[in-house]
């Protein structure tokens, strides 16, 4: 578990920096950028978060699965380089759909649309490849770097070009183009490519890890890019944006879900003993379960108290919509954390089946909701769906290994998660302070064993030094 609280550590440094800067740009966008434009570029995120993961076959994800399994140098450079093939094979195809795409379909942007593309893509290699190789603290550095980047940007780019709609993706594009020239200076990607290394078996062995996942874009963007497609659909592009800029208050759960996932990959991969995985498996599951739930309460009050201070007005029906978005995180999170399971045992076709019953059932319940509660059926079908499919995970898991789920954790949240968005409805300031002093007392109690075991780790440590 020291590997794990470790590596969590150096993530949560590098992650706290690029998913909190969405909280230094929301003023700036809801106060500059139209709520038109806000979402047509989410919807336009949105799509490209399903189009290139599935074009791309996902290959970064694979990249980092192979090879975390050698400790060689030269096999990992060919595991990387054959990835870097599939990648070049999977530009073409994408750059003739972007094409044909616009052609048939014509929209706004595609020039800065598509170098935004081909970037984000150059970026998520270049980040598998700092952790094939343990370059944790380079991964950390480079994040906290382009998100200083994103920032100076667009707020550079706001004042020269006024509250159009390229200038947010200026700034990501920039602050991506940053963290890959750190990450090839110091790793040299492009001068250790060999065009010898092609290893056709390799390649099809990497497909076959690689495409049940790309799949699974498929269904997440049926899971969430399918709402946002009906909300725009059904209750204009307006709507969406005040829909995306909800959703950007998942940002402190996304910090937290994606710190442990990154460090989890890394330490679960690794260990090939089924005794030992087991019992990581078990501890940090629920460990884990419990500890999302206690940010997630905590938050709550949090997020209400801030809101007017944030949040420009014609955004303020956002507000609503918050606790339970949050809600549909903290239990695709918990699948989340099932899902590397079926990563780490290479049955990624169990997680297909999964992920495909809560699109349907995502789908079915969107569409019967969006007429009789607007925007509010895409949580309400998010949760619907997200807590039929952990159930179906739970069952799979447990016929995999020895898995026990703590009840007691869900049934605790639950009463802490009804009190605290009854209060955050409620719109009292008193109340939420009141709260949150109160939810934090608790969960210091629940947690105290485990916060003096780290104490004791952490003191033990400076005294070895």
């Amino acid at each position: 578990m020291k590997q794990l609280f470790k590596t969590s550590a150096i993530y949560f440094i590098g992650q706290i920096c690029s998913k909190l800067i969405w909280f230094l740009l929301l003023p700036l966008y809801t106060n500059f950028i139209s709520v038109t434009d806000y979402g047509f570029y989410d919807l336009v995120i949105s799509i490209l978060n399903v189009v290139i993961p599935v074009v791309f076959i996902e290959i970064w994800s694979g990249s980092l699965r192979f090879t975390l399994e050698t400790q060689d140098t030269n096999e990992k450079r060919i595991i990387l380089n054959n990835c870097i093939i599939i990648s070049f094979i999977s530009l073409a195809i994408f750059s003739i759909m972007f094409i044909l795409t616009y052609i048939i379909t014509p929209f706004d942007s595609p020039a800065i649309i598509y170098i935004y593309s081909l970037v984000w893509v150059m970026q998520l290699i270049a980040l598998s490849v700092t952790r094939a190789y343990g370059h944790n603290i380079l991964y950390a550095i480079s994040g906290i770097i382009s998100v200083i980047v994103n920032f100076v940007i667009s707020v550079i780019s706001i004042k020269i070009f006024g509250g159009s709609l390229e200038v947010m993706f200026y700034g990501m594009i920039s602050s991506y183009i940053v963290q890959i020239m750190l990450v090839e200076f110091k790793l040299k990607i492009i001068r250790n490519f060999h065009i010898t290394d092609i290893d056709r078996n390799l390649i099809k062995e990497l497909f076959l890890f690689c495409f049940p996942l790309s799949f699974n874009s498929i269904v997440h963007w049926l899971l969430e890019g399918f709402n946002k497609i009906i909300i725009n659909a059904k209750l204009g592009i307006a709507i969406n944006g005040i829909y995306a800029v909800a959703n950007k208050f998942s940002v402190v759960i996304n910090l937290f879900v994606s710190v442990f996932l990154l460090a989890w990959q890394e330490v679960i991969f690794k260990i090939t003993d089924i005794n030992e995985k087991e019992y990581y498996y078990n501890y940090a599951t629920n460990m884990f379960i419990k500890a999302l739930g206690a940010v997630v309460i905590l938050i709550i009050p949090i997020i209400q108290l801030a809101f007017p201070y944030i949040i420009g007005d014609d955004y303020a029906s956002a507000f609503g919509l918050i606790p339970i978005l949050i809600l549909s995180i903290y239990i695709n999170s918990i699948n989340g954390v099932f899902s590397t399971l079926f990563s780490s045992e290479k049955k990624t076709k169990y997680l297909l089946y999964c992920k495909i019953t809560m699109a349907l059932i995502n789908v079915l319940t969107m569409l019967y909701f969006v007429n009789i509660i607007g925007s509010y059926a895409s949580p309400i079908s998010l949760c619907i769906s997200y807590l039929i499919g952990m159930a179906m995970e739970v069952c799979i898991v447990k016929k995999i290994i020895t898995f026990k789920l703590e009840i007691g954790n869900l049934i605790s949240f639950s009463i802490m998660y009804i009190i605290s968005t009854f209060i955050y409805t409620s719109n009292n300031n008193l109340l939420s302070i009141i709260f949150f002093i109160s939810a934090t007392i608790i969960y210091l109690f629940i947690f105290k064993d485990f916060l003096i075991t780290l104490k004791n780790n952490i003191a033990n440590k400076k005294l070895n030094k």
